[in-house]
């Protein structure tokens, strides 16, 4: 019971985080303004974060784990290289993940990795595994050379959607981005990627 009540405040404390710098932007988030809208004291938030940017990446954490526990119940399920590429678009701009306040907290946390180690290893680390995940399957449809170059125009693609839905959010939304997402990868793939979604 501990645990699951820990795990909620957790929950609530990033929540408030990820929409007080959605509507204020980062430097002027301060933790006056998260404390309150989480409903918990300064000194509760001091005790277990020591400034602003820790709760920046705790955010960015817990936005990269839903995404993970998303792929974990999903990959499993899929029956080729083409349908687990499909799940691993579907875990970037599901509605529950792509949203204006989670586009905000990522664009944010962007803009700070220069200047933050933490942020800069955090980074990599969410880089490289989108990387892997998607290399994983390009190359058994690809030559080498052509899977890589794919990966790395998704890379860009998705990074472009997400930053778009943060600074323009009424000119696109999920089923948007991934529909466009389904487009490029479609052409990238020859053309393997529309009988699967004829299916759906």
């Amino acid at each position: 019971m501990r645990t699951n009540i820990r795990e909620l405040r957790r929950r609530e404390l990033i929540e408030a985080t990820r929409d007080v710098i959605a509507e204020c932007g980062f430097e002027a988030a301060t933790i006056a303004k998260i404390s309150s809208r989480a409903g918990f004291s300064m000194g509760y938030l001091h005790h277990h974060f020591s400034g602003k940017d820790e709760l920046l990446a705790e955010t960015i954490r817990v936005l990269y784990g839903d995404m993970r526990t998303y792929l974990a119940e999903a990959l499993p399920r899929a029956n080729d290289p083409v349908e687990r590429i499909l799940i691993l678009l579907d875990a970037n701009f599901r509605t529950q993940q792509y949203t204006r306040e989670n586009a905000f907290a990522w664009v944010s946390f962007l803009a700070r990795v220069p200047f933050n180690p933490e942020f800069v290893r955090l980074q990599t680390m969410i880089e490289r595994r989108l990387f892997s995940n998607f290399m994983h399957d390009f190359r058994k449809l690809l030559p080498e050379d052509k899977a890589l170059a794919a990966v790395e125009e998704i890379g860009t693609l998705i990074d472009g959607y997400w930053a778009r839905l943060a600074v323009s959010p009424d000119s696109i939304n999920s089923e948007q981005a991934l529909e466009k997402m389904w487009t490029v990868t479609d052409r990238l793939l020859n053309g393997r990627v529309q009988p699967y979604l004829d299916g759906r």
